[in-house]
């Protein structure tokens, strides 16, 4: 959970889930932030491959290499400095619900998202203020599991077919600082912290009404990385007793096996993770409590090795984010201020 500052109310870090967008968004009333293309002064970056790093070039024959990234700060903003959110797509529409402010203040509010067009709408307001949670769409309702307000919460929150959010259930105890994937029909809430300690138990759910514990990590953490592929959940790092994390953990979500199967280059926790084909693209996070960095990496499940990407045009932390397939966005973030800043990072093939 984030450290309190004086007369300030505090909570902890949201991992998003990554789903397809299949289109632009709707919502309600315009919150006021900019709305537009990106504008042609965005800030981009192109970032080279695996053949930057000194790798000799991929045979005919080999597999190909990672992808070509490109990074750019698109010319609109949140309407506010925000981090510690919660991004998911429902449909056509990508939601930010919940977050962190400047004064370190949870937040109620629940927009939608077109990053197409950069226009960004007010979508209601969730039944409690809340950031450091984690979200995935259940039974078809987007729904925020745990997270941080004053003190950490054991709600789910989800949201009905008119768009207005009401608690639907608990988790079995207080959680924040965790994170969310989708598998299947279920979703899996992995890592956290419930105000005292850092509970090993993975849960599943269907609905956010009940919960089943389905594995054990070797040892509590939060703020990881996660992400789902080749039919395993790989948990990238993270952070414990105010250090971050080196350990590459898989889990089966078929037998609850986890496993320690590698590390990262450096400590690390609070980044972004997302699929690309077959690998797993890392973005940003903070190599300790006090740093953020802009560094991207590919880490391939298939061989444990890890590929240099790039870097973001600025060091941030704590970003939600969505995938559509062909980019990632990250939405604000700690930089280690407080941005409304949104960046694309997309990928060529």
């Amino acid at each position: 959970m984030r450290p309190a500052r004086a007369g300030s109310v505090v909570g902890v870090t949201a991992a998003a889930v990554a789903l397809t967008l299949t289109g632009g968004c709707s919502g309600g009333a315009s919150t006021g932030a900019s709305s537009g293309t990106p504008s042609p002064g965005a800030r981009s970056s192109t970032s080279a491959s695996a053949h930057a790093t000194g790798q000799s070039p991929t045979p005919a024959t080999a597999r190909p290499g990672p992808p070509r990234l490109t990074s750019t700060v698109l010319g609109w903003h949140l309407p506010a400095p925000l981090s510690r959110g919660v991004a998911m797509v429902e449909g056509p529409r990508i939601l930010l619900a919940g977050g962190l402010g400047p004064g370190d203040r949870s937040t109620d509010q629940v927009l939608t998202i077109d990053p197409q067009r950069g226009v960004v709408d007010a979508a209601g307001r969730l039944a409690v203020p809340l950031h450091d949670s984690a979200g995935a769409v259940l039974a078809g309702r987007p729904t925020v599991v745990g997270g941080g307000g004053a003190t950490e919460l054991s709600d789910v929150q989800s949201a009905d077919r008119h768009g207005h959010w009401q608690v639907a259930g608990h988790l079995p105890g207080a959680r924040s600082d965790l994170s969310v994937v989708k598998v299947g029909g279920r979703a899996l809430v992995i890592g956290g912290y419930d105000g005292a300690a850092t509970p090993p138990g993975v849960l599943a759910t269907t609905d956010g009404r009940t919960f089943r514990r389905v594995a054990d990590l070797p040892s509590g953490l939060r703020y990881s990385g996660v992400a789902r592929a080749h039919g395993a959940v790989w948990i990238l790092g993270g952070e414990v007793d105010g250090h971050e994390l080196d350990e590459v953990l898989r889990l089966d979500p078929r037998t609850g096996q986890v496993r320690r199967v590698g590390r990262l280059p450096r400590a690390l926790g609070h980044e972004a993770v997302v699929p690309v084909g077959h690998r797993l693209l890392v973005m940003g996070g903070r190599t300790s409590p006090d740093a953020a960095t802009d560094q991207m990496w590919w880490y391939s499940p298939r061989t444990g090795s890890w590929t240099r990407a790039g870097t973001l045009p600025y060091p941030v932390a704590d970003a939600p984010w969505v995938s559509d397939g062909a980019a990632a966005y990250l939405f604000g973030g700690e930089t280690p201020d407080f941005t409304a800043r949104v960046t694309r990072v997309g990928w060529q093939r």
